[in-house]
Parts: structure tokens; C-alpha cells; sequence
């Protein structure tokens, strides 16, 4: 057990790893902060509590004590890190602060963390906030618990291309070659993303649900000539979301040249509107491509907008 009650834990700046086993970590103002190297966190009586809020950093060097549990820091002019892997445990932090932070810092200045090497990998552990999902080890996905707290869980299976099964139907759709059909086999709740489609592709919902971010569509098909069918029965519920062009909700985009979507089948599409005041939300919209309707069931918060 460390007790630090009037600083931080572990600062670890260097090459290596630091491994931290059913180990016990009461600090102030920081648990345990990696700026360079990997880190291994295991081990269900592993906690790792900070009693206090973070400290402003006015030089350069040293602990960048910022309030987490666990910190994760992309130091600039450092050796960089490896690999961070969180595999069980309870992380605590104070209030609202996070309980996992990861962040780039260059000259005295906190920017985003780029996890997209997946350097970060979290596949266990108790938290008392909620791990973002782009921090989460592959085939895992952010759980909230029935106690406040929160944590990860292998995600379940979603679609399959044949026999071919996957957690994230981002993953199927940048998997599949062109001219596949991807079936769904569970519903998908993932308000915060959109699916992309750049290529000749079949989609079965399977009377299963997608309800996903309507900013960019749920379903946004942007490439040249593609073919993209969508069958029945299911549905789809395009999430408003607002960004610099304005507040949109869209299930499907038709947006590149010469494409062409097909709706096949009873599928049910709505929209989940915050923002009641806006008059245009458009649904089923094509900016450039050619959209085919051979049945569904369309309910648009502005139906006006609702075929466009």
C-alpha cells in the first residue's frame, strides 16, 4: 500500500513498464501517471483512490497532478508510450474528475489524446467515471453498473458476413469486400456513431434495431457508383446530433456521385430530436446519389423533410 495524502502516487516518465498487481494506491491529487513506456494495471484488489482535485502545472518537467486515478500523458520530447493495458481493478477519483485521463501535453498545454494505434487498452476494472469507448481493449465496450459506478464488457456479437462474427458493425462494414451482405443480429445502441459506406454492399436487418448518430446519417453512403441495399424488417433511428453545419438527424445520405441506395421491406425509421425548435430535419435525403424506396414506414419529427 502507498499512502500519499498531501501529493501524488507514482509518476513513471520513463522506457520500460510499470506493473501494478493487487496493489493499493491513496494519493491526493494523482494516482499513477505514465508518460513514457507501457503500464500494466491487473488484479481485482488492485484500488487506486484520489481524494482531491488536480493541481494547475506551471513548469515543464515534472508530475502533471491532474486529479486521475489513472493518467495517461502523450508527453511531447519524451520517449512515448507503448502500451497501456488495464485489466482489473477499482480506480476512484474525486467528484466529477476522471478516474482514467489520457491527454497530449505540449508546452504546458493539455490536447487530445490519439488512441487510434489503440495504445490504450482497458478490458476490466471498476471506474468512477465512465471509460470512453475509444479507450476500451478491442471487443469491449463502456458499461454503466448498477451502483453508479462504471466499467467494461466483451461487446456481443452484432453482425456476421457468413460465419464471420463481429462486436461493431464499423468493423463488418470496413471489413467487408464489395458486393457483401452483412446480416444483423442484434441490435446496435451506439447514439454517438455513424456508419459510413463507400462500396457495393447488402445489409439484413434481421427485425433487429440500429440507432446511431444522424448527424453525418446513420447509414451515409459517399462513394462514387456504390451500391448499397438495405432490407426489411427492422429499424433505424437516426440520433439528432449539432456540429458546425447546423442540427441534423438523418437515417440515410446519398452523397457521392452516381450512388444509389435501395429500401427493401417493412423497415421503421425515426429520429430522436433534442433541439424541438428547428423546423427542417431531414430523414431519407440524397445530395447526390439516387435513393430507392420499395416499402418501410417513415416517422420524421419535421415530415415535410422527410423524403428529400
Amino acid at each position: 500500500t502507498l499512502n500519499v495524502p498531501n501529493g501524488y502516487g507514482i509518476y513513471f516518465p520513463s522506457s520500460g513498464t510499470l506493473t501494478i498487481d493487487n496493489s493499493v494506491i491513496n494519493a491526493e491529487t494523482m494516482g499513477v501517471q505514465v508518460c513514457s513506456g507501457s503500464l500494466n494495471v491487473t488484479g481485482a484488489d488492485t484500488a487506486i483512490t484520489v481524494s482531491g482535485d488536480g493541481i494547475d502545472k506551471t513548469i515543464n518537467d515534472g508530475a502533471i497532478e491532474d486529479g486521475a486515478a489513472i493518467s495517461i500523458v502523450n508527453r511531447v520530447g519524451y520517449k512515448g508510450l507503448t502500451n497501456i493495458e488495464v485489466k482489473g481493478g477499482t480506480f476512484t477519483a474525486k467528484g466529477d474528475n476522471a478516474a482514467v485521463k489520457a491527454y497530449k501535453w505540449e508546452n504546458q498545454t493539455e490536447s487530445a489524446f490519439d488512441n487510434s494505434k489503440n495504445v490504450v487498452a482497458i478490458s476490466g476494472g471498476t471506474f468512477s467515471s465512465a471509460v470512453k469507448e475509444e479507450y476500451c481493449a478491442t471487443g469491449y465496450i463502456p458499461t454503466k453498473n448498477a451502483d453508479g459506478t462504471y466499467g467494461v464488457a466483451k461487446a456481443p456479437t452484432v453482425a456476421k458476413i457468413g460465419e464471420t462474427e463481429f462486436t461493431s458493425l464499423k468493423d463488418a462494414i470496413a471489413t467487408a469486400e464489395a458486393g457483401a451482405t452483412i446480416d444483423i443480429v442484434s441490435d446496435i445502441n451506439m447514439p454517438t456513431v455513424s456508419y459510413e459506406i463507400t462500396k457495393n454492399l447488402t445489409i439484413n436487418l434481421n427485425n433487429k434495431k440500429i440507432t446511431a448518430d444522424g448527424y453525418d446519417a446513420v447509414f451515409q453512403i459517399s462513394g462514387e457508383n456504390a451500391n448499397v441495399v438495405l432490407n426489411g424488417p427492422g429499424e433505424v433511428v437516426a440520433v439528432e446530433n449539432t456540429g458546425s453545419a447546423g442540427k441534423y438527424a438523418m437515417a440515410v445520405w446519398a452523397c457521392d456521385a452516381g450512388c444509389t441506395v435501395t429500401i427493401n421491406g417493412e423497415v421503421k425509421f425515426s429520429q430522436t430530436i433534442e433541439h424541438e425548435d428547428c423546423k427542417q430535419y431531414d430523414m431519407i435525403y440524397s445530395s447526390k446519389g439516387t435513393i430507392i424506396i420499395n416499402g418501410g414506414h417513415y416517422e420524421s419529427f419535421t415530415p415535410a423533410w422527410t423524403l428529400n
